[in-house]
C-alpha cells in the first residue's frame, strides 16, 4: 500500500508517468491481498488510465478469491474501471459458482443482463435460482426476474402460474418449500 502511494506521488508530485508505472507493475508482484490489488488497479485507472494494466491487476486479485462478495466486487470494479465485459461477466459467473442462495444468483443475473449485456449467462443463473429457492419470497423475488429479463415466455408462463398458485396459498407452500 505504501508503493501505491509512492507511484501516486510520482504521478502527482514529480509528474513522471513513467517512473510511477515502474512502481506499480514493482507493487503487483509484492502485494498479496485481493484488496491491495484491487487499490492498486483503481489507483492506477485514476492515475495512469492505464486499463491494460489495471485489467492484468485485477486478474490476479481474481486468484486470490473464492467468495461471492470479493467475486462480486471484483466484476463491478473491473467493469466500472475497464469496461471489460467479458472479464467482468466471467467474474460474475464465479461469484454465482460460490453460491447456492437465491437472491445472490438473482443479484448476478441481473448483473450480467443489464451490466454485461449477456442474456444467454443472465438465464443460467435464474434457472440456478429456480432451483435454489428456499421460501416463498425467494420464489417471488426468484420468479420477479424471471419475469423480467425471460425471453422463453413458455418458461415465463409456468413461472407465472407457479407465482399465482403459492401466493393464493402461500401456507401450503411454505411447509412445501
Amino acid at each position: 500500500v505504501e508503493l501505491i502511494k509512492l507511484a501516486e506521488s510520482a504521478v502527482d508530485d514529480l509528474e513522471d508517468k513513467d517512473y510511477a508505472k515502474a512502481i506499480y507493475e514493482k507493487s503487483e508482484g509484492m502485494l498479496e491481498s485481493g484488496d491491495d490489488l484491487m487499490k492498486l488497479a483503481a489507483s492506477l485507472m485514476s492515475k495512469l488510465n492505464d486499463k491494460d494494466m489495471a485489467l492484468t491487476v485485477y486478474q490476479t486479485a481474481e486468484t486470490k478469491y473464492s467468495d461471492y462478495a470479493n467475486y462480486v466486487k471484483l466484476a463491478q470494479a473491473v467493469f466500472k474501471d475497464t469496461g471489460d465485459a467479458d472479464f467482468a461477466g466471467s467474474v460474475y459467473i464465479k461469484a454465482a459458482g460460490a453460491t447456492k442462495d437465491s437472491k445472490q444468483l438473482v443479484a448476478v443475473a441481473a448483473a450480467l443482463a443489464d451490466d454485461i449485456d449477456d442474456k444467454p449467462s443472465a438465464f443460467d443463473q435464474l434457472k440456478q435460482a429456480e432451483l435454489s429457492v428456499k421460501t416463498v419470497d425467494d420464489f417471488k423475488n426468484t420468479a420477479d426476474a424471471i419475469i423480467k429479463y425471460a425471453d422463453d415466455q413458455q418458461w415465463i408462463d409456468a413461472v407465472n402460474d407457479q407465482l399465482e398458485k403459492r401466493e393464493a396459498h402461500p401456507d401450503l407452500y411454505k411447509d412445501f418449500v
